[in-house]
């Protein structure tokens, strides 16, 4: 039992999996530099890391303190993998003494990937004599248990700039999923730091248009830092890569969480983003970083509906009669909620003598008509024929006809006749297919 509940902001009531959504994390790199038999500096070194998908390859990066010092560790923040100007300095001025490329796929038996650097091919790449994983874990139990990893050999130099001990050289390591030279980094660990390890799950819940991030501090020292949260891919494309540069970031805000304790906030999904697959990414002041794929409820299919406009016959000459049909199509094959589905009409001031037969079954073109659904106020409104209905479409089509009498007068030309669909008619959310026109010539 935790022994606090924060709330940063509470909209709705959770909907949590923590089960089904563990994040890529990092802990305890511990190194070991000694003097070989022929003279030169290698690296032995561990660290901890849980198992799931955001952590199929590894990078680490060995550093002296003195070069270690001139490097800007936000690089390893977010983003990108850093590139080798990142790691060894623009001009060279704080080379690292090692990096390795690790493929963690079968996280069962881990290799030195054949990859290298993925996000940056100049950068030389060293190797070890084994990399290993423990067989059991070494703290945790279930999905949030960490395994430790152990690299042995890796060759330094024939001499450190302060020597070729423990205390002299640190180190970065961080993971991602992705094998492309645009890896993202999912989680890392900046230097030998003291376990700094959140148990963060979350969701997303389509129907109440809200997602819960639950961040659990098991340390024993208050964090702080910042969360990000991203839709995948954000146009109607869920692939599963953590990529803030094609994901589409819907959310962000900072958090504080005090030790052994909780932070739950709840917070709201913008409507263009429901059933997408969200991404959290956690990143605390000592720039580790966390992500987390939210589990995420799919969202009912909302419907679509989409108005069609025709005139029998549509060039009128002298004073006529005149048939209008309006038809309404759900496009998306998803029942509108029974709400009132309302339609305008242009009224014109040649148009006069409005009929409507609720019993009409047939319009002058031979298509079936459905007048009995409909109403039609004409009178109401001055600019418009007011058509509503309640009934429910889903992947299916309705038409409304009625009749005006045309009096071009002494003049002719053409008009644009217009119908508008009121947005949020019959639960739709689509307004960008809410209109349509022919065109009326007339003449004496």
């Amino acid at each position: 039992m935790k022994k606090g509940l924060l709330a940063l902001l509470l909209i709705t009531g959770l909907f949590v999996n923590k089960a089904a959504a563990q994040p890529c994390s990092l802990t305890n790199l511990q190194l070991n530099v000694y003097t070989g038999t022929d003279g030169k500096c290698y690296a032995d070194f561990s660290f901890d890391m849980d198992r799931n998908n955001g952590n199929k390859y590894i990078y680490i990066h060995l550093w002296n303190d003195a070069n270690y010092s001139l490097v800007n560790t936000s690089r390893w923040q977010k983003g990108a993998g850093p590139l080798k100007a990142d790691i060894d300095g623009s001009t060279n001025s704080h080379p690292a003494l090692a990096t390795i490329a690790i493929d963690n796929n079968d996280y069962n038996h881990p290799v030195f990937s054949s990859l290298n650097y993925r996000p940056d091919a100049t950068v030389t790449v060293k190797k070890g004599l084994t990399v290993t994983t423990s067989s059991t874990p070494v703290s945790g139990s279930g999905p949030k248990a960490f395994y430790r990893y152990t690299v042995t050999k890796v060759l330094l130099a024939n001499t450190v700039n302060g020597g070729c001990t423990s205390s002299n050289i640190s180190g970065i390591v961080w993971s991602t999923q992705a094998n492309s030279t645009n890896s993202h980094i999912h989680c890392s660990l900046i230097g030998a730091t003291p376990a700094r390890t959140l148990d963060i799950s979350g969701s997303a819940n389509c129907g109440t248009k809200s997602y819960t991030l639950n961040i659990d501090n098991n340390t024993n020292n208050a964090i702080s830092g910042s969360y990000f949260v991203y839709a995948d891919n954000g146009v109607s494309v869920n692939n599963g890569i953590f990529d803030p540069n094609t994901d589409t970031q819907i959310d962000n805000g900072g958090i504080s969480v005090g030790k052994n304790q909780t932070l739950t906030f709840t917070r709201t999904i913008p409507d263009a983003y429901l059933g997408y697959n969200l991404w959290a990414q956690i990143i605390l002041s000592d720039n580790t970083t966390q992500v987390i794929q939210l589990t995420t409820t799919a969202c009912a299919a909302v419907p679509d509906l989409t108005p069609r406009i025709n005139l029998n016959p549509n060039n009128i000459i002298g004073t006529s009669t005149m048939e209008i049909t309006v038809q309404v199509n759900e496009i998306n094959n998803a029942p509108t909620n029974g709400s009132l589905i309302t339609l305008y009409v242009d009224k014109q001031t040649m148009f006069s003598n409005f009929s409507f037969n609720s019993a009409q079954t047939t319009n002058a073109a031979g298509q079936p008509i459905q007048n009995s659904q409909f109403s039609i106020d004409a009178t109401s409104n001055p600019d418009f024929y007011v058509i509503t209905t309640n009934a429910v479409f889903m992947n299916s089509l309705r038409r409304v006809t009625f009749s005006v009498t045309v009096s071009p007068g002494q003049t002719k030309g053409s008009t644009p006749i217009n119908v508008f669909l009121k947005n949020g008619s019959g639960g739709e959310t689509n307004f960008t297919n809410n209109s349509n026109f022919t065109i009326l010539t007339f003449s004496f």
